[in-house]
């Protein structure tokens, strides 16, 4: 869902859930801070059958 979409959801401006949304990460930074990865697993998985793919990026190290 987007900020847009949970703006018009709860009925709030975008800003007012922009900050929220910031606000709410930083807790979680602080909380739990990035490591960088030492070793970078990076795939492409098909979700069906033509030319729709996803990008997946791991670290081996932790799984």
């Amino acid at each position: 869902m987007t900020v847009k979409d949970v703006a018009k959801e709860l009925k709030l401006d975008w800003h007012t859930v922009k900050a929220l949304e910031k606000e709410y990460l930083q807790e979680q930074l602080r909380r739990n801070p990035v490591v960088a990865p030492k070793t970078i697993g990076i795939d492409e998985i098909s979700l069906r059958k033509g030319h729709t793919y996803r990008i997946v990026v791991s670290d081996l190290k932790i799984g």
